[in-house]
């Protein structure tokens, strides 16, 4: 059986080594980062690029629902959210995350929720970030209105990437979410400000303030707001001058 890379986000150490242990007995997840806040589950997440990931909704700094939001749509793993309560969040995210499991976590539970992570693994991941967004718009997110009822300034914005029909517009503070296509979205920006440094994700480069080499010609982009955008090499080849930096 081949291996699942994974990512657990608790923060109660505790807890953290309980499922830790319990996943150990499951010899095809392969445990690559364990995590005790949301930010450090998001640098994780984009530094090892696990396919699955055991994530705590209620976590300082970033919320599970926060983790998922600063996640590039084409490197989002699948999710299994683990929580203390069974109250909307968790109902609002039940058709969207692979599963979702009840503290204290059962061994048969678990097995249940693996068994799931496995089955969709083997479909095609390209509509997951939409699902999520669809799911948690009323209780997470802003709708941003395309008609300008709404104005947000381009140079508020970090970052930019598609979710199936809608774009996930990234600011120091929100999340916002617009209807519309990365092509449409791109003629209304400025372009010396905005790059595509991926297939569905635009960066404003007024926000870079290093790039790590990643290997194979890929860039991981750090921004202000510590968050790490992947640039991969055929969008890097355009713009060589950031890539030195």
């Amino acid at each position: 059986m081949p291996s699942i890379t994974a990512v657990i986000a608790e923060d109660e150490p505790l807890l953290l080594e309980e499922l830790s242990a319990k996943l150990q007995q499951h010899s095809q997840i392969d445990i690559v980062a364990k995590c005790t806040n949301g930010v450090a589950a998001v640098k994780a997440i984009q530094t090892h690029n696990p396919q699955l990931v055991f994530l705590d909704i209620m976590m300082p700094g970033l919320s599970g629902l926060e983790v998922v939001s600063k996640l590039q749509a084409d490197v989002l793993p699948e999710i299994i959210f683990v929580t203390a309560y069974d109250n909307f969040a968790v109902k609002a995210f039940e058709l969207a995350a692979v599963d979702y499991l009840l503290k204290p976590i059962s061994s048969e539970r678990l097995a249940q929720a693996i068994d799931k992570a496995e089955q969709k693994l083997a479909q095609q991941q390209a509509n997951s970030k939409q699902k999520y967004l669809a799911a948690s718009s009323e209780i997470q997110q802003t709708l941003l209105n395309i008609d300008n009822q709404t104005q947000l300034p381009s140079s508020d914005i970090m970052w930019v990437d598609a979710a199936g029909d809608y774009m996930c517009i990234h600011t120091q503070t929100d999340t916002h979410v617009m209807r519309c296509t990365l092509k449409g979205l791109q003629k209304i920006l400025p372009e010396q400000d905005f790059i595509r440094v991926h297939r569905s994700t635009l960066v404003n480069v007024n926000y870079v303030q290093s790039v790590q080499a990643l290997g194979k010609g890929d860039f991981n982009l750090n921004l202000a707001d510590a968050s790490q955008i992947r640039m991969s090499r055929s969008y890097a080849q355009n713009y060589p001058n950031l890539a030195d930096n």
